[in-house]
């Protein structure tokens, strides 16, 4: 059942939604996060997280865990079957993460429920609404 009312209603439920969502519910605030899709088909296509994301999502303690079941790279290097075009380094950024982290498996594929956060789903172009909770 959906909430009545809440302090604070972030309006979508992606990655940036979710995020906001439980860092306003770790400050105190009552929170309520509407998207218009069901669970899992707002699931982000991203391929990759990069430093400055894993930097925000540390202080929501998923960090750890995205580096642990992902793959990290520390060079992407681009090629036209077995010539290099060119090559990014990262190890040379100035964070604690140096590197793209490819999510295995893809975020996209199992949501951002790791942040923590209650999400609800309102559905309101037929009139109809329905909800859920984590």
């Amino acid at each position: 059942m959906l909430p009545t009312e809440a302090e604070i209603v972030v309006v979508g439920g992606g990655p940036t939604g979710l995020v906001l969502s439980s860092v306003l519910r770790q400050a105190g605030h009552d929170v309520l996060t509407l998207d218009r899709q069901e669970e899992g088909a707002n699931a982000s296509r991203a391929a990759a997280i990069h430093a400055k994301t894993l930097e925000v999502l540390r202080e929501l303690e998923v960090t750890d865990q995205l580096i642990a079941e992902g793959v990290v790279v520390p060079t992407f290097t681009f090629r036209d079957r077995d010539k290099v075009l060119t090559r990014l380094e990262f190890s040379s950024l100035p964070t604690p993460y140096p590197f793209v982290l490819t999510p295995d498996p893809p975020v996209g594929d199992r949501g951002w429920s790791g942040v923590g956060t209650q999400k609800c789903l309102v559905t309101c172009d037929d009139g109809s609404s329905s909800g859920f909770q984590h």
